[in-house]
């Protein structure tokens, strides 16, 4: 854990040093946001592929604005306007931005007895009551805030912890990677939100889930989200460095699209472009 540790410390030192063009840079953040938010949602169930939701989150079934909502829980917990802190007030703003639209009352805690369930249908978690929820949530502020560990070891315990506490009755998993994602942001591990890492949990899902599983210690849970951060980081950094001007990633989102357009369909109509692009007037 202190060698992942270290691996981190020497990203975020580099990340800081690279110094790519932004549009180089701006690309890899909006794709990076935009795999969180969706490969966060497929852990949860979602079965859109990633060129489904490149292509547009307009047409807004439930499956899209779970994507949806959920880039906008990113874009704000990377933005200027995200607190400084952790609060119940921030616990409940990601749960209201995460689930809009997918529930009646986002943000408000369960008022009923909660459980995580297996594959089965079988109860493996109780949950504490709902009476216990905002005091157990209170505690996890705290040590997230006061405790002297590593911001990564603390935002991995929180996660671990927030997933335990399942504080609402929808949407847990989801605002629990977001909460990791905001402490370690707050910290100064947010990596100007270049590096993804819900992509691979959810192709490691079954040992993520044992990892949150456990009961008496946030260890496993901890090396296993370390070290993914550490691996996507090292990834990202390359992509930085190697970054040229005549690489496609130089041009601007729109441009990269219509090149892939281009290359996909060499003969392709106005018309035909323009579809791909909702929000952007015909004639532009």
């Amino acid at each position: 854990m202190e060698d992942l540790l270290r691996q981190l410390d020497a990203l975020r030192l580099a990340l800081e040093l690279v110094k790519p063009s932004p549009i180089v840079e701006e690309n890899i953040r909006r794709e990076s946001l935009l795999k969180s938010a969706l490969y966060s949602a497929k852990i949860e169930g979602n079965r859109l592929s990633y060129e489904e939701v490149a292509s547009g989150l307009n047409d807004q079934t439930r499956a899209k604005l779970e994507v949806f909502n959920l880039l906008k829980a990113h874009h704000f917990v990377y933005s200027k306007k995200s607190p400084k802190r952790i609060s119940l007030t921030l616990i409940k703003k990601l749960h209201q931005i995460t689930m809009d639209r997918l529930l009646t009352a986002p943000g408000e805690s369960r008022h009923e007895a909660g459980a995580i369930f297996n594959q089965a249908g079988v109860a493996v978690y109780f949950s504490p009551s709902p009476g216990e929820i905002v005091i157990r949530l209170k505690n996890l502020i705290k040590q997230a805030s006061y405790s002297k560990k590593p911001i990564p070891v603390k935002a991995a315990a929180a996660h671990f912890s927030f997933e335990k506490i399942h504080p609402f009755i929808d949407g847990n998993g989801r605002v629990g990677r977001l909460l990791t994602a905001a402490i370690m942001n707050q910290g100064g591990y947010g990596f100007k939100g270049l590096v993804s890492i819900e992509e691979t949990i959810n192709q490691l899902k079954d040992q993520y889930y044992q990892a949150l599983s456990e009961t008496k210690t946030t260890q496993p849970l901890t090396k296993f989200l370390l070290k993914l951060y550490a691996e996507q980081g090292k990834k990202i950094l390359t992509r930085l460095t190697q970054s040229t001007s005549q690489s496609q990633l130089d041009l601007p989102l729109r441009r990269r699209e219509i090149l892939n357009v281009v290359r996909d369909h060499p003969y392709a109509s106005f018309d035909f472009i323009s579809r791909r692009f909702f929000n952007v007037n015909p004639k532009t």
